[in-house]
């Protein structure tokens, strides 16, 4: 048994000083189980963004920590996540809202009957993995640290400024070649922006300035 054992650990440090990269791409992941007071959506019309600069913090070029695995890259990128689940979270939110390239002006807003404009940035994004070696493989065990702003400007100003944070973690067998790790990254990244936008939606949709804002607008445009 303990031969087993020495030829079993000798042919995963092997595999570990391999040097590789497995690519971690989180899954879309929609924050649609929030809580609200409001059986309604939010009324008026609304316009988003992401920003595009702060959106690259969510491209890391390696995840990996610790010395089980260390020659193997974790690259993670959850750009195209965050954006897609934004994307389709803020419709559980309001009635009405459309993605913009660029923040509208005030002036422009009340031309066009725009009740706010919710702009949304990454603050923070910390992504980590480790290994810990077991009898045959490892377990990959990764963590994912996500903060991200909130704003929302309506015809008259500011109505809405938070910020909401996410720490998930996810473990899974890291396979033979240090493989799994991407997937337990995955995981944990898109559980991390459903909790981000889970919050986002429970803080934008209990604003009551936010709901004025639209209820006002709305109105206007009847």
């Amino acid at each position: 048994m303990k031969c087993i054992k020495r030829i079993l650990s000798a042919v995963f440090v092997l595999a570990s000083l391999s040097a590789c990269s497995y690519n971690a791409v989180p899954m879309t992941a929609v924050g649609g189980n929030f809580y609200t007071t409001n059986e309604e959506k939010i009324p008026g019309r609304f316009v988003f963004a992401v920003d595009d600069t702060s959106l690259t913090k969510m491209r890391v070029e390696d995840a990996s920590k610790g010395y089980v695995c260390a020659a193997h890259k974790i690259p993670v990128d959850a750009e195209a996540s965050l954006k897609t689940s934004i994307q389709q979270t803020l419709p559980l939110v309001f009635e009405e809202i459309e993605l913009v390239s660029t923040a509208p002006s005030m002036e422009s807003m009340r031309r066009d009957g725009v009740a706010g404009f919710v702009l949304m940035k990454v603050d923070h994004f910390q992504p980590t993995v480790s290994y810990s070696q077991k009898f045959f493989g490892a377990d990959a065990n990764a963590s994912v640290e996500l903060n991200v702003g909130v704003i929302v400007t309506g015809v008259e100003g500011k109505l809405l400024a938070t910020s909401v944070n996410a720490n998930r973690s996810k473990i899974t067998d890291g396979g033979m070649f240090c493989e799994g790790g991407a997937d337990a990254m995955g995981q944990a990244t898109s559980l991390a922006i459903r909790e981000v936008l889970e919050r986002t939606a429970e803080r934008i949709s209990g604003s009551q300035k936010v709901r004025e804002a639209g209820r006002s607008v709305a109105s206007a445009r009847k």
